[in-house]
């Protein structure tokens, strides 16, 4: 394997000091105490809004461990069915 060779970086003998002081919690949006907004297990009404939108199965949106292999292609390449080109808007959600 050939080796790649650099000039742009150099090792650096002393150690890094730190910089400012150091990182303090700020104001997150929420106070302590309060809730914070979730969907219960299974009543996510968003969950399938990908899978309608690029016309995937549920299985492979939520990455479910089958899905990190390219043995799954093969597997949904009968049952999926491409969108159609993107004309206008490419990348935001369709209106509703």
């Amino acid at each position: 394997m050939p080796s790649v060779m650099t000039k742009s970086f150099q090792l650096a003998v002393a150690p890094m000091l730190p910089v400012g002081p150091p990182c303090i919690s700020g104001f997150e949006g929420r106070l302590p105490g309060e809730s914070v907004p979730h969907f219960e297990p299974e009543k996510n009404p968003f969950v399938d809004e990908l899978t309608k939108l690029y016309n995937l199965p549920r299985a492979a949106v939520l990455g479910e461990a089958e899905t990190l292999y390219p043995e799954y292609r093969k597997k949904i390449r009968e049952t999926y069915v491409a969108p159609p080109p993107c004309k206008q808007n490419c990348g935001a959600p369709p209106a509703r």
